[in-house]
């Protein structure tokens, strides 16, 4: 009897499994499709980070992020002779912010139109 109930079960987890699957087919080619098309617009908006780049500014009293620093590690040298290397001081948020992005950004009015066309929603 026990098998019984969980052989039921057991069908019933491959069939939404197999469900699901299908579902994100469906759906991971929908949107290669539209990609494709043109439908859908990708945007880089990336940045370097380093020393120079725009963080978030906080309001008086309030801790901010220090500066992104780059520490070089090695260069091309007696350290490393086959490559560049370097450790980051960088806070969390650093660089993961849209506000300084946008005051910097080559192409500052195209991040704000897709600001303004995108919708968050969880």
């Amino acid at each position: 009897m026990q098998s019984e109930a969980r052989e039921g079960v057991m069908s019933k987890f491959r069939q939404e499994g197999t469900k699901a699957m299908e579902d994100t087919k469906r759906i991971l080619g929908e949107f290669a499709s539209q990609l494709f098309s043109g439908a859908i617009e990708v945007v880089d908006l990336s940045a370097p980070l380093g020393p120079d780049t725009p963080l978030l500014k906080l309001p008086p009293g309030l801790a901010g992020t220090p500066k992104i620093e780059v520490h070089v590690i090695s260069e091309y040298d007696g350290k490393g002779p086959s490559w560049a290397w370097n450790w980051l001081k960088i806070g969390e948020h650093s660089g993961t912010h849209l506000g300084p992005l946008v005051r910097h950004h080559q192409n500052s009015e195209k991040v704000m139109q897709i600001i303004r066309k995108v919708t968050f929603s969880l």
